[in-house]
């Protein structure tokens, strides 16, 4: 079958749950061959799971005609600061990107790394996504 890879359209304008349904539909579409090439084209961003397998830190490539491509790596307990100064166990999972540089400088990527690290980390346990 080979790697098929749809793009999702307007993403930083849907909800979580709006992602979700994006995803599942446009995921089923690629496990039975449906997809159009309309549905792959035009992506500027790319994100991976790698870590859905193991993986706790990969080198992605750019894909072509791509600005940067982001791996989630698998979530694991690992022990941390806390703000206290004591240390504490926590659940862990590294985020790797890589971009092309001839359209991201390397402050910007970083800025953006920031602000996800930033968001990923100020979701409660108890809070709902959808």
């Amino acid at each position: 079958w080979g790697l098929v890879v749809p793009a999702v359209r307007d993403a930083g304008g849907k909800s979580i749950a709006g992602l979700a349904r994006e995803l599942r539909t446009l995921g089923e579409k690629a496990r039975t061959r449906k997809l159009s090439v309309e549905e792959m084209r035009g992506a500027t961003f790319t994100i991976d799971n790698t870590g859905a397998f193991g993986s706790i830190l990969s080198q992605p490539i750019v894909p072509v005609g791509q600005v940067a491509i982001i791996t989630t790596e698998a979530i694991r307990r690992g022990l941390r600061p806390l703000d206290d100064g004591a240390f504490g166990v926590r659940a862990v999972m590294n985020l790797c990107i890589s971009f092309d540089h001839r359209a991201l400088d390397g402050a910007e990527a970083g800025a953006f790394m920031q602000d996800v690290k930033r968001r990923l980390e100020a979701y409660a346990a108890d809070q709902q996504v959808y």
